[in-house]
């Protein structure tokens, strides 16, 4: 099994017309949310990743090769900054542009996201939004399983959250329980959202996840997104906000033993 530690220390600033447009537009952690940015809101995020992968996450091809096993762990461990810029559209459409991980065996990762919501929040029904994650990725296959030796990201230890053009529907709900404000996110998609291993797809390409706030501008978050468990914190002040989370934090309870994905 991979394991990848995710430490992420995220920036947002929110630049509108709008005082308070909300930070979670782009999601959790690694899922979307069914919320966009109001019309010409813009989201900058800034985000410092820092990965530690042990050996079974590499192809076995490379982990025969002493020289191949050292430079894929030498150049897939540290810290690997990317940034994502979003913009609102009528209050109805949300783009995003994605760039970093760079990698000296893959290069740059780049794409683009498109949510467009479908149905709006009310005190009984949730706010739905369909869209689309990794457009025009680098990634050349929908399934990072079946890459082959050769094959660009065929080494990466995160291609499976790069394979490209993948789909997805969600709703999500504001509430209040116990005095405490929550909000739950429930969808479904494909490719990048589906797991790798067979546990994972026994319930296919779902995704879900989870933030309450205890206490004023503090935010606790969690989520499942298709594949890992991610946990983390957020904390918001006016037009700016910092997030610090871990991804697959079920791998700390597992050993370095498995078989690639």
């Amino acid at each position: 099994m991979k394991k990848v530690i995710l430490c992420v220390l995220a920036l947002a600033a929110m630049f509108s017309l709008v005082e308070a447009a909300p930070f979670q537009t782009l999601g959790m952690l690694r899922t979307p949310d069914a919320y966009v940015l109001p019309h010409l809101a813009a989201e900058l995020l800034l985000v410092g990743y820092y990965r530690d992968v042990a050996a079974p996450g590499m192809p076995a091809w490379v982990a025969a090769d002493a020289d191949l096993r050292d430079k894929w762990e030498n150049s897939h461990k540290g810290f690997f900054p990317y940034g994502m810029v979003g913009v609102g559209i009528l209050n109805r459409v949300e783009l995003g542009v994605f760039a970093g991980d760079y990698t000296e065996e893959d290069g740059m990762v780049y794409f683009m996201n498109a949510k467009v919501k479908v149905l709006e929040e009310t005190l009984r029904i949730p706010q739905v939004s369909i869209g689309m994650d990794n457009i025009l990725s680098p990634s050349p296959k929908h399934r990072a399983q079946d890459l082959e030796q050769g094959d660009d990201f065929v080494t990466h230890p995160d291609r499976d959250s790069y394979e490209y053009y993948s789909p997805y529907l969600v709703g999500s709900k504001q509430f209040m329980l116990f005095g405490i404000p929550w909000m739950y996110n429930l969808g479904v998609g494909s490719n990048r959202f589906v797991g790798q291993v067979s546990r994972s797809r026994i319930i296919n390409g779902l995704f879900t996840s989870m933030e309450l706030s205890p206490v004023r501008d503090l935010s606790l978050l969690a989520e499942y997104d298709g594949e890992d468990f991610n946990a983390g914190i957020k904390y918001s002040f006016k037009n700016f906000g910092i997030k610090v989370a871990a991804a697959a934090i079920e791998d700390w309870a597992k050993g370095n033993e498995g078989n690639g994905y």
